[in-house]
Parts: C-alpha cells; sequence; structure tokens
C-alpha cells in the first residue's frame, strides 16, 4: 500500500468488485463470465492510494489468457478510480473504465475460440460492510461488436451464526435487443478449521434453463520457498 505503486509483466486488470474481491471463488457462476471481462494481462499498472481515494490504471496487450501474436499487441486501456469515505473502511464505492481491443471466449477464459474484439466499458461497483452482512454490487455497460450491452450484479453475505453464513447472488446481462440472460444463487458457507465448505442451488436462464446443486469444498493457502 501507498501513494503509488507499479508493476510490469502479467498484471490484474483495475476493474470493479475484481480489486478488492474475488468473486470467481465463490461457488455461484462469476458476474464476469457473460461480459468478456478480462482478469488479467500482459503490460504495466499504476495503483496506489491518496487518502481517502485510491486508483489504478493498466494498460496492456489485450491478449489476456491468450497466444502472444505481436508486440506490443492490439492495447488496453482499464482504469479505476475508489472512494472510501470512512476510517473503518466499511463503504467502498468505485467507478472503472476500459477502451481497446481485447481477446477474450465466451467466458473469459482461453478455449481456443477467443477473437479480437474492439471494446468501450463502463462499470459503478459498490461494497457495503454493515452488522454481519456484507452487500456487493456492479452495474455497467459495454459495447462490443458494435452493440451496448447492460449488466447488473449483486451478491450478499449474512453471517446468521459464528459458523453460519447465508449467501445470495444474482445477475442480469444483456446479450442481445431485449435478450436478457439471468442467474440467482442462494445458499450457505460454513468455516471450518481447515477448509470452508459451501454449498446451494443456483438457477440460470440462457438459451435454456438450467439448475444446479452447488457444492463447494475452498481453501486458500500460499507457499513461499
Amino acid at each position: 500500500m501507498g501513494r503509488w505503486n507499479v508493476a510490469a509483466g502479467r498484471v490484474p486488470l483495475p476493474w470493479g468488485l475484481r480489486t478488492a474481491w474475488s468473486p470467481d471463488r465463490m461457488p455461484y457462476g462469476s458476474p464476469y463470465d457473460w461480459t468478456r471481462t478480462l482478469e488479467a494481462d500482459n503490460g504495466a499498472l499504476v495503483r496506489g492510494t491518496l487518502g481517502m481515494w485510491d486508483y489504478g490504471m493498466a494498460l496492456t496487450q489485450g491478449y489476456g489468457m491468450e497466444d502472444i501474436e505481436e508486440f506490443p499487441g492490439p492495447g488496453n486501456l482499464t482504469a479505476r478510480l475508489g472512494l472510501t469515505p470512512d476510517v473503518e473502511g466499511s463503504f467502498t464505492l468505485g467507478v472503472s473504465c476500459a477502451a481497446g481491443t481485447a481477446y477474450a471466449s465466451e467466458h473469459g477464459h482461453a478455449t481456443g475460440d477467443a477473437m479480437a474484439e474492439e471494446r468501450t466499458a463502463l462499470a459503478l461497483d459498490c461494497t457495503w460492510l454493515a452488522g454481519r452482512g456484507a452487500y456487493r454490487f456492479e452495474g455497467g455497460a459495454r459495447r462490443a461488436e458494435g452493440q451496448w450491452h447492460g449488466t447488473l450484479f449483486g451478491a450478499a453475505d449474512y453471517a446468521l451464526l459464528p459458523k453460519l453464513i447465508l449467501q445470495a447472488a444474482g445477475q442480469v446481462y444483456e446479450h442481445g435487443p431485449s435478450h436478457w440472460y439471468r442467474r440467482a444463487y442462494g445458499g450457505v458457507s460454513i468455516p471450518l478449521p481447515w477448509f470452508t465448505l459451501r454449498g446451494g442451488y443456483e438457477y440460470e436462464k440462457a438459451e435454456i434453463e438450467d439448475h444446479r446443486v452447488v457444492v463447494q469444498l475452498y481453501r486458500l493457502f500460499s507457499f513461499v520457498r
């Protein structure tokens, strides 16, 4: 942490809720699956804090998880400006923007079907920690392939008991004119001594309806030699 930090190489992109939270580690589907948003890319990142403000800006190649075809590449600019008005950090608000060319598959990962996409995007994210609850929201709009697409995502964690957390999440995403994808999840999270047990029910309506019962064993660890 500091007024400014610089990183070069493969860097995380400063975007929305991803800046301080890892929704891809949750048992429900990531809110970024449908939006073709890159999670990381090759390039340079500048970020830091100034009082109640935090900022991040990344200038990257745009290839994401795909093979690098040329240097420096088509180019992609991603930036976020955040505000944390209280000392406790219980409320944060952020604005993100991106412009340039990005290579991404339908679900944001390298699957062999990625293609270059001219994209402009804006997003507003909010995190509120209140008592036993943690509430997160992100809404935005992306212009890709000549069309604008809107997206809304929300998630809530509520500690009903010290070892029982209720979880809920939902998302809608405009895939085409008047064509909305929808996803909803409800479940529980149980912290155990060696891992966290999460599980619940997820409903998704895209081209077809999909119903899933999800069980996840989660443990975060690091290793340094």
